[in-house]
């Protein structure tokens, strides 16, 4: 009887020691597990001269690849494994190879890039002195219409609006008033984590903004911008906008330039561009305000589209 017992006992040891081997060699199954790598988005459409930041999440390594021909219309820095910086250089299209290794996979993805032709600046153009033996009629005095917006000099894209920003309309995160000097026509934003501006109508998923704005920049930080959803401070952009030293020197004129798109993943109008400082726990330092114009193309039921 007691053979018996060992015997079992015996058998039993082998069958456990089997089970923990099996065991071991199973574990690296984990890496099948991993979550896929996950592009912010697939599609970017930049004004050249200006940049846009695309990111990844759940990725090991992060390979980012140009072609030659790519490398003339856009240019890439800040790359990692958690993205990088994409800047347009010339007018045209460019894809960027983005090849993702999570676990032991790799997954490929292609970005299209659009760059958009920069806005040119007004050119002067003399007007012919009437003669001097005719009287030039005066025209009459009008009115600008009250409004959020004003119509810029320069004409729109086509399939695009054009307006201009009412600086006195800026509310801060309490939705209070920003310091407006009437005679200058300008906003001071002085240690304020943000500022928002509506935009003239709600702006669906999907629809595209090109925004300029000029100021000086006195403090030490930068800021960034994005859409909102009535005052709700929840991003519904697939990029965010980040101003750098490239196009805002501290202490000089500045005019910036990016583009925006209404994510659809959200699925939220946009009523509102919001400006914040560079990170979250950054305010906006001394900057002065002179200007912002949106050039807009509302995707709204499909009309906008070409």
């Amino acid at each position: 009887m007691s053979k018996m017992v060992k015997k079992n006992a015996k058998g039993l040891a082998v069958v456990l020691s089997a089970a923990m081997v099996f065991s071991a060699t199973a574990m690296p199954a984990s890496d099948a597990k991993a979550k896929k790598p996950k592009l912010s988005t697939t599609k970017v459409s930049v004004v050249q001269g200006a940049k846009k930041k695309v990111t990844v999440k759940n990725a090991k390594k992060v390979t980012w690849k140009l072609t030659k021909a790519a490398k003339k219309v856009v240019s890439l820095s800040k790359k990692s494994k958690k993205g990088a910086t994409i800047k347009g250089k010339a007018v045209g299209k460019a894809k960027i190879t983005v090849k993702m290794k999570y676990g032991k996979k790799t997954l490929t993805k292609k970005i299209t890039v659009t760059v958009t032709k920069k806005a040119d600046a007004t050119t002067n153009k003399s007007t012919p002195t009437p003669p001097a033996n005719k009287a030039t009629p005066t025209p009459a005095a009008t009115e600008t219409p009250a409004g959020p917006t004003e119509q810029p000099t320069e004409p729109p894209k086509d399939g695009y609006k054009k307006l201009k920003v009412d600086l006195s309309t800026a509310v801060d995160v309490a939705g209070d008033a920003i310091p407006y000097d009437k005679e200058k026509d300008t906003l001071t934003i002085q240690d304020m984590s943000i500022f928002r501006v509506d935009i003239p109508e709600a702006l669906a998923p999907g629809s595209l903004m090109d925004v300029t704005v000029k100021g000086t920049l006195n403090g030490e930080k930068g800021f960034r911008a994005y859409f909102i959803n009535n005052n709700e401070d929840v991003n519904i952009c697939p990029d965010i906008a980040i101003s750098d030293d490239d196009n805002i020197p501290l202490g000089k004129p500045f005019e910036w330039k990016f583009t925006l798109e209404v994510g659809e993943d959200a699925g939220l109008e946009a009523t509102q561009l919001q400006f914040k400082g560079i990170t979250y726990a950054d305010n906006i330092d001394d900057l002065t305000i002179s200007e912002i114009v949106m050039e807009y193309k509302n995707a709204a039921g499909g009309e906008q589209q070409q």
